[in-house]
């Protein structure tokens, strides 16, 4: 065995996606071998299916404080969140045809919108923010009018970990009759999130974010408000979104959401927390120069977001890869694009400092001792990219 197949790893990519927990793997596979019917079908098989399929949703609607009828499962967050921005919109009046979403949108979101635009006739405004990649209130109160069908804007961005002011700006789109849909992926699962609070009209959520088998996430589309199926040609959930459904991914990606939200979640926020701030000053005095990026205070426990000037994206993540890190420069929907961040361009950033940019993003495995192990590797990775 050779130095690096002996070197132990680090996984510090959780925003791309979680670790799979065991428990949800587990009720994976029971739910795979007790649901071997159709769950739409009416025989003994077929109710089985539906019983884990209607319990799992029964279990999602309870922690998050909605209806059960209120969840429509989908494949993961961009399928929801494709759901929720063109379901919305194709079921606003002809008289509104607008949109507004913020520019640091995640491209589920950005290319839906392009897509009403190109192909239903939508105009859209993109919603600036600010140094730090947060919105104002004050822009959005200027841009959103009579013809706005429907605000989209996340609870908080993927690769930098700005929270945004959710249940402000869903109060301001309420008051003026519009609709808000708000991609909550990287909240969901990581903290407690009741959709009453956030006076949000939809919400999406990916289960692999916080420990479900890949593949599983869900729409919450608020009682009564309309929604225009994406995908055609059956009735299944509630028939806003056709297709046999995945009684096995349901089941686990409700127990990967109650198990993250009831045993882990407190401990295991203050503690990657902790954790972030630690890296942080670590790798602020190992590495020169080195920027973080993102708000100072209204930002996810779990992320580090930093540029290292001189020294790009690609070349850090394939010597970190080396040395046992699991790093990446943002987005994992992104990876092969030889273009900078959009979400740091949109912060100010130049192209040439957004090419540089690193995110850590933990998950509850890291160990409070094994920070200062990160860093040293991290800073000898700097050293040798850098030469």
């Amino acid at each position: 065995m050779g130095r690096l197949s002996d070197l132990k790893r680090y996984y510090l990519d959780a925003n791309a996606h979680a670790p799979l927990l065991p428990e949800a793997a587990e009720a994976y596979v029971v739910a795979l071998r007790a649901a071997v019917g159709n769950p739409s079908s009416t025989h003994t098989e077929g109710r089985a299916a539906r019983a884990i399929l209607d319990q799992a949703r029964d279990s999602v609607a309870a922690l998050l404080g909605a209806r059960s009828g209120e969840i429509i499962f989908t494949s993961g967050g961009t399928e929801s969140c494709n759901l929720g921005v063109l379901g919305l919109a194709l079921a606003a009046p002809a008289s509104r045809r607008h949109l507004i979403c913020s520019a640091v949108e995640h491209h589920a979101v950005l290319h839906a919108c392009e897509h009403l635009r190109q192909h239903h006739g939508f105009s859209i405004s993109i919603l600036p923010v600010d140094n730090c990649g947060r919105c104002s209130l004050d822009a959005l109160k200027s841009l959103a009018g009579e013809q706005t069908a429907l605000v989209s804007v996340m609870s908080a961005n993927n690769e930098v970990g700005t929270r945004q002011p959710v249940a402000e700006i869903g109060e301001l789109c309420r008051s003026r009759g519009i609709l808000f849909h708000t991609d909550a992926v990287q909240c969901v699962g990581r903290e407690p999130v009741l959709v009453h609070n956030l006076a949000c009209d939809a919400l999406s959520a990916s289960g692999h974010k916080f420990g479900s088998v890949p593949g599983t996430g869900f729409l919450w589309l608020k009682s009564g408000v309309a929604l225009a199926p994406v995908t055609v040609g059956g009735a299944q959930e509630n028939q806003r979104r056709a297709g046999t459904e995945n009684a096995a991914a349901a089941a686990s990606l409700a127990t990967a959401l109650e198990l993250s939200l009831n045993q882990h979640q407190a401990p295991d926020r203050a503690r990657m927390h902790d954790q972030i701030e630690n890296l942080w000053q670590r790798v602020a005095q190992s590495v020169p120069s080195v920027i973080r990026n993102g708000h100072p205070e209204q930002r996810l426990d779990n992320t580090l977001s930093i540029c290292v000037p001189g020294a790009s994206s690609e070349d850090v993540m394939i010597a970190a890869d080396l040395e046992g890190l699991s790093l990446s420069s943002g987005s994992a929907c992104m990876v092969g694009s030889a273009l900078p961040s959009h979400v740091l361009l949109a912060m100010g950033l130049g192209r040439e400092l957004a090419s540089c940019a690193i995110r850590f993003s933990l998950s509850r495995e890291l160990e409070e001792d094994e920070v200062s192990e990160v860093v040293a590797r991290f800073a000898r990775v700097i050293t040798r990219v850098k030469g």
